[in-house]
């Protein structure tokens, strides 16, 4: 379907591959999408698409700003905002990666991937919760992870659970339970680290430009590094080195 603007008003629709592109507006609609094949949905406006979408393989939707429901895809899940924020009240399920590019922030409830979870871009990105699970390794690196590069604050308000790595490189990063396999390894640039507890089956390395927080214990099978201007943690443990370090 093309148009100026594509309106699907509350109407479900069905079939084998599903495109929806809109050359001068809005993509809009409440109803459920279910295809066979893939879905995409291409708007130079916002993509406000609220209902249901399940696609066999992938997802592609991408827009001035994306306003979403539940997403739930046996391929890739690529969701894009070019001029605003990402937004999502439901689960967005990935069978392979789930990527998110935001250039005003995002909302988003709870994401599922079974490789690789993405998100980079500007503003803040609030979670809440994220799983790079592992069920579906693609095999174009190592492992299953959980990156976020942003510009704003990163919170999470659930857990996070990355079959191997987890990298948040942000303004300032808040976090919960957080269980990897492989490290975590959080950085940020202008406000506090903080968080529940770490389990990492390597490193854990937390850099922060102001405080870092752990309100529980930060367990590591390999080595620790924990870096800010002020240290408030509960007990740390190390298969190997531990080195805590306050600037101030």
């Amino acid at each position: 379907i093309t148009g100026s603007t594509v309106d699907l008003g509350d109407n479900d629709v069905g079939g084998g591959n599903i495109a929806l592109f809109a050359t001068n507006g809005d993509i809009g609609g409440t109803g459920a999408i279910t295809a066979n094949g893939g879905v995409t949905a291409l708007a130079t406006g916002a993509v406000n698409l609220t209902g249901d979408i399940n696609a066999a393989s992938t997802a592609d939707l991408r827009g001035a700003s994306v306003n979403l429901g539940n997403v739930s895809t046996n391929g890739f899940v690529s969701i894009a905002a070019t001029n605003g924020a990402v937004t999502s009240t439901g689960l967005l399920s990935a069978g392979q990666d789930l990527f998110i590019t935001t250039t005003q922030g995002a909302t988003l409830n709870n994401l599922v991937a079974g490789d690789d979870i993405g998100i980079t871009g500007s503003g803040s990105v609030t979670i809440a919760s994220m799983r790079a699970n592992g069920t579906n390794p693609q095999g174009e690196e190592i492992g299953s992870n959980a990156t976020v590069d942003i510009t704003g604050i990163l919170t999470v308000t659930g857990d996070t659970f990355a079959a191997d790595d987890a990298t948040f490189n942000a303004l300032g990063i808040a976090l919960q339970g957080v269980e990897v396999g492989g490290s975590l390894t959080a950085t940020s640039t202008g406000s506090p680290i903080t968080l529940a507890s770490a389990d990492a089956g390597a490193n854990v390395i937390l850099t922060s430009a102001r405080t870092v927080t752990a309100t529980g214990p930060i367990q590591s099978g390999q080595a620790t590094t924990i870096r800010g201007t002020g240290l408030d943690l509960q007990s740390v443990t190390a298969g190997t080195d531990v080195g805590l370090t306050a600037t101030t």
